[in-house]
């Protein structure tokens, strides 16, 4: 819910096309039956340097849904031009390795 109140993606008209996910991880899985009831052809899970929405038990939901599933970091990373806190995030993923992984995991998306 947003500050109480009762939110949904079914409420939204027209309804959605795609949704980007940036969860913590204890509310994913009802983010994702909100996902699964309104049917969005692409759901990009933002797994925020750590666990966030990204999961196997996710990707596997949405895509049994039909879902098109982005498994992943910020979509801003992807975006030219690359705003100043992502390009040091970018340069941070590509020390530590882990640039490798997101594209790996985005490049047919994106």
């Amino acid at each position: 819910s947003a500050r109480g109140r009762s939110s949904s993606l079914t409420h939204i008209d027209p309804p959605v096309e795609a949704v980007l996910l940036y969860t913590d991880p204890d509310e994913t899985a009802a983010a994702i039956e909100d996902c699964v009831a309104a049917h969005p052809s692409i759901v990009w899970l933002h797994d925020a340097l750590g666990p966030g929405a990204t999961n196997p038990v996710a990707i596997e939901r949405l895509e049994k849904a039909g879902a098109e599933v982005i498994p992943g970091l910020c979509p801003m990373l992807f975006l030219k031009p690359v705003d100043p806190g992502h390009f040091c995030i970018k340069w941070a993923l590509k020390l530590s390795g882990k640039d490798r992984r997101v594209r790996r995991a985005t490049a047919k998306h994106i």
